[in-house]
């Protein structure tokens, strides 16, 4: 939630100001950081491949650490 509203204040703060914005349009991004421009084009692809990952995380996780049942 933090971050929409940080984009939604950099949105109203864009509209207000017109040639920051477009001095902000023509910024290019660090090579170093190009690999999350992928992650923006992809989004669907990595939220659906990183939700199986995560929970087997989890679940193993879980398994590993929990206490062992000795019956009796």
């Amino acid at each position: 939630f933090g971050l929409l509203l940080i984009g939604a204040g950099a949105g109203a703060w864009a509209a207000r100001h017109r040639p920051a914005a477009e001095r902000l349009g023509a910024w290019q991004m660090p090579r170093v950081l190009s690999w999350t421009a992928w992650l923006g084009r992809h989004s669907l692809a990595v939220y659906l491949l990183h939700q199986p990952l995560l929970l087997g995380t989890m679940l193993l996780v879980r398994h590993f650490l929990q206490a062992p049942v000795h019956p009796g």
